[in-house]
């Protein structure tokens, strides 16, 4: 379903969305599950937690094409992902809390990593501020600096919590269109039309773009 939504990528969680009973069922999920017509990336969990290294092993033996890294802190982080995948598979870290931002230039550096992304709703926990769009300007501003300056890809904006209601998707993605990032992370199909209607170039740049 979320392959046929029209998305560019499919993410399949194995961290938050994922009771830690469950967890080993999901990476036997995760080993059964077929390619389908987008790209796979997994979202391991923490390197701090039990479950990464273990992760990290089913996403080698999986249909995945790229790891994604939630509170990632260090570029040694990104190393330990490597060693067990390898270097070939890129590496999206999420900048989720205050360490991960303050090392962000380290972490762009890395030779795994084209792109990072915003997890804002755990960075506002990690520093107490509101996950109101307008209260994290400064860290959003620095991804897309900081991306900038180390030849990256513009950025990913993190999830809209609201999936009903496609104005509030749309307005969301302008904001961050605007500001630089280069797409955002969804979670659900209705959420896709809204944020490629969003980031998807206009006639007038296609027109522009060939003239």
């Amino acid at each position: 379903k979320a392959a046929a939504s029209g998305a560019d990528m499919v993410i399949i969680d194995l961290e938050d969305a994922v009771a830690e009973a469950q967890k080993q069922e999901a990476r036997s999920n995760l080993a059964n599950c077929a390619p389908v017509s987008v790209p796979i990336a997994v979202r391991v969990n923490t390197s701090n937690s039990s479950s990464f290294l273990i992760d990290l092993e089913a996403v080698k033996s999986s249909a995945a094409s790229m790891v994604v890294l939630p509170k990632a802190e260090s570029p040694s982080d990104l190393d330990s992902v490597c060693d067990v995948v390898g270097t070939d598979m890129p590496i999206l870290p999420i900048v989720e809390t205050a360490r991960g931002l303050e090392v962000i230039a380290d972490l762009l550096a890395h030779p795994a990593v084209p792109l990072c992304a915003f997890g804002h709703l755990d960075f506002s926990l990690d520093i107490g501020a509101s996950s109101a769009w307008e209260s994290l300007l400064f860290v959003r501003s620095q991804l897309v600096l900081q991306s900038r300056l180390a030849g990256a890809a513009a950025p990913l904006d993190g999830v809209t919590v609201s999936f009903s209601d496609p104005a509030i998707v749309s307005a969301e993605a302008r904001l961050a269109r605007d500001l630089g990032f280069g797409g955002k992370l969804l979670i659900h199909p209705q959420q896709v039309q809204p944020t490629q209607a969003v980031f998807r170039p206009s006639q007038e740049d296609y027109d522009w773009a060939l003239s």
